[in-house]
């Protein structure tokens, strides 16, 4: 198997090394492109989808249910300026019931 290796990666050397200088910057170019585009593929699947935890906030209410957030340590993005507050989607129920036992909408 090891041999078997060893000799495709020695043809793909030799492959390399006969191509134009032209050829080769292309060929760098598109790995390095397909890399990159593997890479951000599987950075942006990873991220965590928020759902809104409450919309059409007054900054009264946004200003209190951040701050119980933030008690739980419960990631959170801002939006509408302010009057929307986003958290993770399999957080989302959860912290409902925390802001409601704590007397937030």
């Amino acid at each position: 198997m090891t041999a078997r290796l060893e000799q495709l990666w020695a043809q793909l050397v030799d492959f390399f090394r006969a191509q134009p200088p032209a050829r080769r910057i292309v060929l760098i170019a598109t790995g390095v492109g397909s890399l990159t585009a593997v890479l951000a593929l599987a950075w942006w699947v990873q991220r965590p989808l928020y759902r809104p935890l409450f919309t059409n906030l007054a900054e009264q209410d946004a200003s209190a249910i951040v701050e119980a957030l933030r008690a739980e340590k419960a990631p959170f993005r801002l939006e509408d300026g302010g009057r929307a507050i986003l958290v993770p989607a399999d957080r989302l129920y959860e912290l409902r019931l925390a802001l409601a036992s704590r007397g937030l909408p």
